[in-house]
Parts: C-alpha cells; structure tokens; sequence
C-alpha cells in the first residue's frame, strides 16, 4: 500500500435525532479522511482552483458537491447532484447512466463543481447512497415539458402520495396531475414509484419498506444499525440488502430500495458498504458496470453558473491514466459539442481569458478517477487537475488554456476555455 496524504478535518456537530434535525445515528467514530493511492497528474497539473477543490474532498461535514445538467428539460424544482469525499470509495462517481447494455459509459462527461462557499444556498440535507430518482419533477421546459408522471419519488400527505406528476391512493389508484410535485417538494426526502408499462393506469408504488424507516423513506434509525462505525452500517447491509438478495445487480436495484440520510458521515459509510458488499472478494469488473454514484438533494440554484467553482470534465474509472489528449477524436469531439451546444449555447459558459472570474465565465476544471496502487484494495479516489488541450478533431473549435500553479508569479495559475488559434493569457 503507497503512502497516505493526509488531509486536515474539522470537527463534526454533535448528534441529535433526525425528527429534530440532527444527524441520524449520530457522528459516528472520528474519522479517517484521506486521499490514498498515487496521484496520477502530479503537482505539476495544479491551479490554486484545483487545488482547494482536493482540499475540500477532505472537509469533514461536507466534500465536493458534483452535477451532470439536464439543461434541455429541467424544472425550477430540486435537483439530484453527487457528492465526492475522500472517504467514498466506489468507482463512477458521476450520472453516466446510458440506455442499452451499456451500464456505465466508457467516455468523458462534462458537468460542473459548486462553489463550497455556496454550499449553505444549494445542500438540502438528503443524502441518497445510490442512484435513487431523488429529485425527479414534471419537467418545466424542453421538449418533455408538462409530461407526467414522472418516474421519482412521492410524498406521503397522511391521505396519499404526492408523485411528480400524479396522486397515487393507497390502494394504487393514481390521479395524473401536473401539478403534483412529489418528493421534491419535500427536499426531495419520499418513497419511490415506478411503471410497468409506459401508460398512466400502470404506474404503481414500488418501495421496498423493509429497508426504510417510515414514511419518508428515511434509513432505519440507531436502534436498527450501528451508526458508530463502517462496520456497523456494513453488518446492517449485509443482513438486509445482500442476504437477502435485494443488491441484485451493478445498477437498477437501488432505486425502490436504498434510502436516505441526512448527514455526508451516514452517506459514506452506505455508499461504501454496498458497493464492498455487493462484490465481496472480486470487485475486478466494477469499473465497468457498477453505478457508484450517490445523488444528494439540491435546490434549484445548483443549475445556476453563480453557484459554482468551475465546469468540470469528467474521465470515469474506465478511461483511468488517460488525459483528454489520448482520447478517440469521436469523444473529444462530443466534448466539445457538450460545451459549445449546451453550454455555451444555454449561457451557461464563457470563452475567452476575460472570463475567468464570472459567473458565468470559462474556468474549467478536469477531474479523473484512479484505483489504488494495491490490486486487491477495491477502492478508487478522486483528482482534480488541469492540463493543456485543444481537440484533436477535424474542426476543433475550442481549447484549454492551462498555466500550472509554480509558474504563476501570483501563484495561482489558471485552466479555462478559449477559442481555438488564440493565444493563451
């Protein structure tokens, strides 16, 4: 096993129930953040923005907040984002979920990291350790716009449940309604429900309530799982969820089955122990089939440039050791049509040097997924970084403009968009 590098941490706030707002299960043991295995880009591939960015994956009462936009049908409702700590393991921490027999795509994504300092204006405190439909909403815009329902998540009102787009009686009679909300409307914290065939009269409620803690879907309180420590969430996990045969699969099954905490400590011990669980001794495939990323509940303001730190492109697990540089010409040409037609096109982005500092404006970051050094430790981790990067594509019309760290007299060096053929500030 490669040396660790040890992050500094604050303190943890003291627990309390989750009826009064406080962390369910409480704390749990101190904790051990830090960024294990090497870091493949060196500090030679360093911006101060990247820099704060690792830094903040070692933050003890939050990390990194993460999201790949729907900018084409979203809502003005929550949405799902990810959360990256140092002290999540899992490979595929980012939605790269692709129709097909392909469960996780083997390509870069494009998305964006928010701003810690926005973190107060964006976290809702609903903490799912799986993909889980958190957040879906009737979309407002788009071209799917007033389509419902919505597969998500319902509320429960004492009556019935509110889904996004229908009301679902407790013997399953179901009302469609645009207007129903659903789980969003109360921070994206309810129960799931799906379809069995794309028609209204086949949606139907599919949680599994064994696994939850009442009617909001909740994980099971301290008097059913250990909170104190990894192993007793995983003890739980493997009782409930992996003897039982409700881990069934890399991928669909946590939708009706995983639940949801309200504190980033809680969300990492789940996180981790379904996925160690899941593969046991052999996690050799995971890279390529497992859905490892967490979606964490944000208000809407997580979709507006103002709240973040940077865009981010994204090189998943199965594309680990490469830069964007040594992709196929096909991915980096997406790449750029991601950032130019969606983007740049929804005002999402700046090109060019003068942009640096707005919001919205051109600073990038990249960020890479690697495992550890040690072929039987099943754990990946995180890196933010910068490099230089024009496509290699028959009409590139974009670059990344890099200036490493060192060699910034002012010490912070940069990584942002401009057009292709123009000089680098």
């Amino acid at each position: 096993m490669v040396a660790m590098l040890t992050l500094l941490v604050g303190s943890l706030v003291a627990a309390g129930s989750a009826e009064a707002g406080g962390l369910r299960g409480g704390t749990g043991a101190s904790l051990n953040l830090t960024q294990q295995g090497r870091l493949l880009t060196g500090s030679s591939m360093q911006t101060d923005i990247t820099g704060r960015l690792n830094a903040n994956l070692g933050l003890a009462d939050r990390g990194v907040l993460v999201r790949t936009p729907d900018f084409l049908s979203g809502s003005d409702r929550p949405k799902p984002a990810t959360l990256w700590r140092s002290d999540i393991y899992p490979p595929n921490q980012f939605y790269m979920a692709e129709p097909g027999p392909v469960l996780v795509a083997n390509k870069p994504y494009v998305g964006y990291a928010v701003d810690d300092d926005k973190w107060d204006d964006v976290i809702l405190n609903t903490y799912y350790p799986h993909d889980a439909n958190a957040c879906d909403a009737v979309p407002t815009s788009g071209p799917d716009a007033g389509a419902a329902p919505v597969l998500g998540r319902c509320l429960w009102t004492g009556e019935n449940w509110e889904c996004p787009g229908a009301w679902v009686a407790a013997d399953g009679g179901i009302l469609v309604d645009t207007t129903a909300v659903g789980a969003s409307e109360n921070a994206c914290r309810g129960c799931h429900f799906d379809e069995s065939s794309h028609g209204a009269d086949d949606w139907y409620m599919n949680q599994d309530f064994d696994v939850v803690g009442d009617n909001d879907c909740n994980c099971p309180g301290p008097d059913e799982i250990d909170y104190s420590s990894q192993d007793g969430v995983c003890e739980w996990v493997q009782t409930n969820l992996v003897d039982t045969g409700k881990i069934q699969n890399p991928s669909w099954w946590g939708d009706a089955t995983t639940c949801w905490v309200d504190n980033p400590v809680a969300l990492s011990y789940f996180q981790n122990c379904y996925y160690w669980k899941y593969y046991r001794d052999d996690a050799s495939s995971a890279a390529g089939e497992w859905w490892g990323w967490n979606e964490i509940g944000a208000s809407a303001a997580v979709d507006d440039p103002g709240s973040w730190q940077a865009v981010l492109l994204f090189l998943p697990a199965q594309l680990q050791g490469q830069g964007f540089g040594d992709l196929p010409s096909d991915q980096q040409q997406e790449v750029q049509d991601i950032l130019l037609n969606q983007f740049l096109d929804k005002n999402k982005i700046q090109v060019g040097a003068d942009y640096m500092t707005q919001r919205p404006g051109s600073y990038v970051v990249m960020a890479n997924e690697y495992p550890d050094d040690d072929a039987s430790n099943p754990n990946w981790y995180h890196y933010f970084f910068c490099q230089s990067w024009t496509p290699a594509i028959a009409d590139p019309k974009i670059q990344v403009c890099f200036k490493p760290q060192e060699e910034d007299p002012d010490g912070n060096g940069y990584c942002y968009l401009e057009w292709a053929g123009q000089p680098c500030a």
